[in-house]
């Protein structure tokens, strides 16, 4: 008896199990989630055959959102499902088919978006299958905004013209963008760097073709003028030249006397500057150029027509001359001059360097000093480096200074152009082995 209602307690079971089965479509019972789909099925919305309406929990799956509302933008997809073993409920994971769909967060793999320091934008969406996921990349480009990159020159480079007036073409530069294409609307700076001269433009803009310009008007300092151009973000300027066409001239012409080559000599220019009155000077070079005009200065005439001072003396072979006018004696590259002047006055000169030797004549010696010296940087150092002065004689605005030691009222800087009256108790000679006075001319 006990074994009947056994076997018919087992009947019961048997019966339940398989109405519970029957209950849920009697899927197999797949309680290894790592294993293979149990069943794939292919469903539209509302279809009986939606595994996803049979479960008790309907968020996120086939066309349930997450609140387990049916999705009306839901168009149809497949499932590969699981029976749980909790309440015998189908799980596992859903892809939409056909596009549209609200996939389970927990079985889906996101969108991934990256975004590039360039100006692309990458989107990649990688969809899983019953079989081998796909992906799908989509690239969108945005155009990046022109850079100045490049500055490069045009035109009007290495010119020539005479000192004071603007040269015959402009200075023009091109700015081009990261793509070589010409960039318009930029700064570009132009700036003298040598020369002294003066510019049309400092900061003008491009125009349509990347093209900006400037005119130079040569200064007065002769040489080479420098001109360079920059834009703000580009490391290398570009650097524009001219020359004064006048110094081709000068050199010629010493080139003409000496048998050298033109582009041997040497030139530098001398600012000789008078004060009103008394002015005792020295021409520091061999002039051949006076204000930017050549004029050869070599007598005593071409001096006076030069300067038109009020009395004019010198010390020639027969002693010291005075005149009110011209006079042939030639210049020496020691000659002290004595002017007197109604007004101040100042000349740029130009030219080659004096020689070395300075004789001294026991006596009074009236001279200036051809170079530049380490050793003679103000007047009194002559009484200290030559024994046999005794007394020196200079002027220092307009009038006359008697330099016995250092520290005297007349005891100024040597800067070159001046001479003094020095009395000497023997001769001797001097060589000044340092630079030429003034600046060496490019």
């Amino acid at each position: 008896m006990k074994t009947t209602k056994f076997f018919l307690f087992l009947i019961v079971l048997s019966v339940l199990w398989c109405a519970d089965a029957f209950a849920h479509d009697v899927y197999p019972d797949c309680t290894d989630t790592t294993a293979r789909p149990c069943i794939e099925t292919h469903f539209s919305p509302g279809d009986a055959n939606d595994p996803c309406s049979k479960l008790r929990d309907k968020r996120n799956c086939g066309p349930f959102d997450e609140e387990g509302n049916l999705d009306p933008e839901y168009r149809g997809g497949h499932a590969h499902l699981y029976k749980t073993k909790d309440d015998h409920q189908y799980a596992g994971y859903w892809k939409a088919g056909g596009g549209a769909g609200g996939p389970s967060p927990s079985t889906t793999t996101p969108t991934t978006i990256s975004t590039p320091t360039s100006s692309t934008t990458t989107t990649t969406t990688t969809t899983p299958t019953s079989s081998t996921p796909t992906s799908t990349t989509t690239t969108t480009t945005t155009p990046t905004a022109p850079v100045a990159t490049t500055l490069s020159k045009i035109s009007g480079d290495n010119q020539q013209g005479p000192p004071g007036e603007a040269l015959a073409n402009p200075f023009v530069v091109e700015v081009q963008d990261q793509n070589g294409n010409p960039l318009q609307g930029t700064t570009v700076t132009f700036a003298v760097t040598a020369g002294g001269g003066t510019l049309t433009a400092t900061t003008p803009t491009t125009d349509a073709n990347g093209q900006a310009q400037t005119t130079l008007t040569l200064g007065s300092t002769l040489g080479t003028n420098t001109v360079q151009a920059s834009v703000q973000g580009i490391r290398q300027p570009q650097v524009f030249s001219a020359k004064d066409s006048l110094l081709d001239s000068v050199r010629a012409a010493i080139a003409g006397t000496t048998g050298s080559a033109p582009e041997s000599v040497q030139l530098y220019q001398f600012e000789l500057q008078l004060e009103q009155g008394w002015n005792l000077i020295h021409l520091p070079l061999t002039i051949y150029m006076v204000d930017n005009r050549l004029l050869r200065i070599q007598t005593a005439a071409d001096l006076y027509e030069l300067i038109q001072p009020t009395f004019m003396f010198i010390h020639g072979e027969a002693g010291f001359i005075g005149t009110h006018e011209e006079s042939d004696i030639t210049l020496g590259p020691n000659q002290g001059i004595a002017v007197l002047t109604d007004a101040p006055a100042t000349f740029t000169l130009v030219g080659t360097r004096l020689p070395d030797p300075f004789q001294f004549e026991r006596g009074l010696n009236f001279v200036g000093i051809p170079r530049q010296s380490v050793t003679l940087q103000r007047v009194s150092d002559w009484l200290r480096l030559y024994e046999e002065s005794i007394v020196i004689v200079t002027a220092v605005d307009g009038e006359f200074y008697a330099v016995g030691r250092a520290g005297d009222s007349g005891d100024h800087e040597i800067t070159g152009g001046q001479s003094f009256f020095i009395y000497t108790t023997a001769p001797r000679e001097t060589f000044f082995y340092g630079p030429a006075w003034g600046t060496r001319i490019e």
